[in-house]
């Protein structure tokens, strides 16, 4: 029986599409800050706008996660599951940063 890497379910390309745009996001911050620049303060339109794009997308990856694992119940759906919960948690904190 031949092992498949590659998704081909629309629900696990869905899932990989949202992790990657999680890795995506969290590497672009340290280019854009060190690289390029731009402040990430509390107050910053820039902050907002990333921690607000990095829910979303941890949303999509814990949602499509949780429907994969009560559809397929494969464990390969566990990983965006609890990927997705803690990269929302973290954005939320990023989003609403009381500096405490």
């Amino acid at each position: 029986m031949p092992i498949n890497i590659l998704p081909k379910s629309t629900l696990s390309k869905w899932s990989i599409s949202c992790i990657i745009g999680i890795v995506l996001i969290v590497a672009l911050v340290p280019i854009l800050e060190y690289q390029v620049g731009i402040d990430f303060k509390r107050e910053t339109l820039i902050r907002v706008i990333l921690a607000i794009s990095l829910a979303i997308t941890s949303l999509g990856a814990a949602i499509s996660g949780f429907v994969g694992l009560r559809r397929k119940k494969g464990f390969i759906y566990f990983v965006p599951l609890l990927l997705g919960f803690w990269i929302f948690i973290a954005s939320v904190d990023m989003l609403f940063d009381t500096g405490g």
